[in-house]
Order: structure tokens, then sequence, then C-alpha cells
């Protein structure tokens, strides 16, 4: 896909589970997006349990042979996942071959990488119990 300008733009989902919906419902989700008829290419998934005060984030990239996700993460489901209240140091940093797809031209103005800080996150929810527009903004730093 391009924008009006004909310039490439990465095809990304940015999921935000709060609460109800389980580790294994995101993934599923995450299965769904990278069907073989998506162009999906990067998805970022995001599971508050605020109750807990615990979450989880993780990315996942389009499987080798165009269907299916292969989900990369540092931080642990239930019943060891990370506590909203403590740093977990983790920045994922996503290729942005891996954000624009194979013969797409990336623009010589984006940085290197998709940086996704785990820290970043947490402090939004910390703040503002979960303000999704700004979780957003923080996740995808104006890639999107």
């Amino acid at each position: 896909m391009f924008l009006p300008n004909n310039s490439p733009y990465p095809n990304i989902v940015v999921e935000v589970a709060v609460n109800h919906e389980g580790p294994n419902q995101l993934i599923e989700d995450a299965r769904r997006y990278f069907g073989a008829n998506t162009s999906i290419r990067v998805w970022i998934g995001v599971k508050v349990w605020l109750k807990g005060r615990k979450f989880w984030v993780g990315w996942g990239e389009r499987a080798a042979g165009g269907a299916g996700v292969v989900v990369h993460t540092n931080m642990s489901f239930p019943p060891n996942h990370c506590s909203i209240d403590n740093s977990v140091n983790v920045v994922y940093n996503i290729p942005m071959a891996t954000v624009y797809g194979p013969g797409v031209p990336i623009p010589q103005t984006n940085a290197a990488t998709l940086d996704i800080d785990t820290d970043a996150i947490r402090r939004v929810i910390l703040q503002c119990g979960i303000s999704i527009i700004s979780l957003l903004d923080i996740v995808v730093m104006g890639y999107l």
C-alpha cells in the first residue's frame, strides 16, 4: 500500500488488550492478522491486567511461508508476567526491512529500526491508567 504521495508505508497492527482478553486470545488475534490474504508486516501486542498491575508487550512478524506469525518477546505471560510498578528494561528493535517488507524501498529519512520501549509503555499505563491514544503514540512513535 502507498501513501497519497506514492510513498510506501509500514503495515502495522497495534493491539492493546485490557483485563478481560487473555494472552491466548491476544496471540490468536495476531495469527489472524497474518493470513495469506493480508498485507500486515508487523503486529505489536500489549496486554494489561489493571487489577493485578501487570503487563506484557511483544511483537510479531509474518512467518517465512507468507502466512502465520512469529511472535517475539522478552517478557513472560502469567503467572510470571511483569509488574507495571517495576522497570523491565526491554526495548524491541524491529528492522525497518521487516516493517516495510521485501522489495519495498525504505525512505532514507527513516531510522534503521522501529523501537518499542516497554518501559515507555509501562509509564503511560501508570500515568493514564490506560489511555489507548497515548499508548499508541508511544508504541509506534509516529511511524504509522
